[in-house]
């Protein structure tokens, strides 16, 4: 029975061991070693005469704002377990993560490293414009691009004063923080987190969520289709020609600018109280509530 005990504690011991050897070699591998230290690194476009710009890594925060000349700078770093690879060819800048198969690529401390990415961009208009992350925030400032495509797995995002035909974006889960946002199209998916959108002007609006809540203030469109599962949604000083509101559970305020004389209004409604009532004209205007559960209560800034 002794021996049994001295073996199960000699066996803690090694494995206790055995952790302290690991942390204590990636801990110093990362900060102090020199196996792993981290490297800045600037790429420079002059005179550009870039039209596409991809960007696609892991899990980096990705920082884009406005260039103070005319040149296209990306800085970041690099060490053995984080390289990038930059192509730029064809009137195309391409900014990726290297694929890596080895475990010892892994950086399990990740936090010691600084992983962000920052792009500087001219006052130029882009034809395509991709930004893609699995994990880490996005904070754009300031672009103009005929294309824009904003994806990622989870992290906020945070867009300011964007200027694009087109404008998609997706996510699973992370808020989002929308401002200044001018567009033809503009198209949202998420699956959880919550919305922010203040000063949005675009021919068509789509957005799609699951769950979280959906803030908007000073929304112009011709016609807007929102579609969620739960959560509350507030739509502040939407001026807009057509609405088509799906919802299974959450309450849905704000205030729309006109009269509702204006407007025709159908709701279909299983539960929950309901300001608005229906309304027949002649007009083109038209509302429409479709939901499960949940208030409606809207008003009319005439």
């Amino acid at each position: 029975m002794n021996n049994k005990k001295l073996f199960i504690i000699s066996g803690i011991l090694c494995l206790f061991g055995l952790i302290i050897m690991g942390v204590t070699y990636y801990t110093t591998d990362v900060k102090y070693g020199n196996n792993n230290k981290n490297e800045f690194k600037e790429y420079i476009v002059e005179n550009n005469e870039i039209k596409n710009l991809i960007i696609s890594v892991v899990d980096e925060d990705i920082i884009i704002k406005k260039s103070t000349d005319n040149n296209i700078r990306i800085k970041y770093y690099e060490n053995k377990k984080r390289k990038y690879n930059i192509v730029n060819e064809s009137n195309s800048l391409t900014f990726e993560r290297k694929n890596t198969n080895s475990i010892f690529n892994i950086e399990l401390i990740p936090y010691l490293n600084d992983d962000s990415i920052t792009v500087e961009l001219p006052t130029i208009e882009f034809e395509k414009y991709k930004i893609k992350t699995i994990s880490g925030d996005i904070e754009i400032y300031s672009f103009k691009t005929d294309s824009a495509e904003i994806t990622s797995t989870s992290g906020e995002i945070s867009i300011n004063n964007i200027d694009s035909n087109s404008l998609n974006i997706s996510t699973t889960s992370g808020d989002m923080d929308l401002g200044q946002v001018i567009t033809n199209n503009f198209n949202l998916k998420t699956t959880s987190g919550d919305i922010d959108i203040i000063n949005l002007e675009s021919e068509n609006v789509d957005i799609n969520t699951v769950s979280g809540e959906l803030e908007t203030s000073s929304i112009k469109t011709n016609k807007c289709n929102i579609k969620t599962t739960s959560g509350d949604t507030n739509l502040e000083n939407i001026m807009i020609d057509n609405l088509n509101f799906n919802s299974v559970s959450g309450n849905i305020s704000g205030t729309i600018s006109g009269k509702r004389q204006d407007y025709n209004i159908e709701i279909s409604q299983v539960s929950g109280e309901n300001n608005l009532g229906e309304n027949s004209t002649t007009n083109n205007k038209f509302i429409k509530f479709r939901t499960t559960s949940g208030d409606i209560n809207m008003k009319f800034n005439e």
